[in-house]
């Protein structure tokens, strides 16, 4: 039976907020659950997230499926590692964190087929992350 204090970590996308070590940089529950609706991620794809903050993002994406991807881009070393341990504590060791500003940090990174741009990210850096574009979408999400 399980314990009815422990928290919830179900697998549809949306996981507790208290799952997340952060900093208040956190995309909350809802807004969460309703951006991997729209990203839609399908087996095999990779994900930039861009502005990582605590990784939210990236790890919800790739619980969705064990051969999804996903490369958080993070200026802060702090939040770097705590996207890493998150990442860890939350079944998805394998996510990328890469600890630099963009657009500079996409550069040499492999084409996404999505990328979610969070955390403060300036109007001139959100233009073309680094000048390239996604892979062509499956789908017509207009997060894509």
């Amino acid at each position: 039976m399980r314990d009815p204090d422990a928290l919830r970590l179900g697998a549809a996308p949306g996981l507790p907020d208290e799952a997340y070590e952060h900093d208040g940089q956190l995309t909350k529950r809802y807004v969460r659950a309703a951006t991997l609706a729209a990203l839609a991620p399908a087996p095999g794809e990779l994900l930039w997230d861009v502005g990582g903050g605590s990784g939210s993002i990236g790890v919800e994406w790739m619980r969705t499926h064990r051969s999804c991807r996903a490369i958080a881009v993070e200026k802060s070393p702090e939040r770097a590692a705590r996207i890493t341990r998150n990442a860890d504590a939350l079944g998805v060791p394998a996510l990328e964190v890469v600890t630099g500003p963009a657009p500079a940090s996409l550069a040499g990174l492999p084409a996404p087929d999505a990328i979610f741009i969070g955390g403060g990210l300036t109007a001139p850096a959100s233009s073309t992350p680094a000048g390239r574009p996604c892979r062509p979408a499956g789908g017509s999400s207009p997060t894509r």
